[in-house]
């Protein structure tokens, strides 16, 4: 198997999900660039409803560059800087977060509190 092809299984190009591409900050060497520009490039086959990236807004350009692509060639939004707000620093909060946003996008949920409560 390509990697090309390792890529797209891993990404689940055409199933309809989610795509979120883990950049590497501690280690943004050319390497983890060239890969996930590779991953980008494969988006707009995609069929994913949910497009992200986690890394800074600098990352996500240096990638975008070396993609040669724009915000504007991804069918859908870049989420980027990934995540909602709900507190916590440790990566176990950060996964939650990630994941709470993408599935709220899955569902077309609008995210607000079941009772109430929260929504002001």
């Amino acid at each position: 198997m390509h990697e090309e092809e390792v890529l797209a299984w891993q990404l689940g190009v055409g199933c309809g999900g989610m795509v979120i591409i883990m950049l590497q900050p501690m280690h943004a060497n050319n390497y983890y660039l060239q890969r996930d520009a590779a991953a980008l490039k494969l988006v707009p086959s995609s069929s994913a409803k949910y497009v992200g990236l986690l890394g800074s807004t600098d990352h996500t350009d240096r990638v975008l560059d070396i993609a040669t692509l724009t915000r504007n060639d991804l069918y859908k939004p870049l989420a980027n800087r990934i995540g909602l707000r709900l507190g916590g620093e440790l990566p176990k909060s950060i996964a939650l977060s990630i994941l709470a946003e993408v599935h709220l996008v899955l569902e077309n949920a609008d995210g607000l509190s079941i009772i109430g409560v929260l929504n002001q």
